[in-house]
């Protein structure tokens, strides 16, 4: 595995866990 793959991972993660904070809110 890359680390830009694991960049990637991390960062739509963080997006995915950004958006649910949203929705909850």
């Amino acid at each position: 595995m890359s680390i830009s793959n694991i960049f990637e991972t991390s960062k739509r993660s963080l997006l995915n866990h950004q958006s649910a904070i949203n929705t909850t809110a």
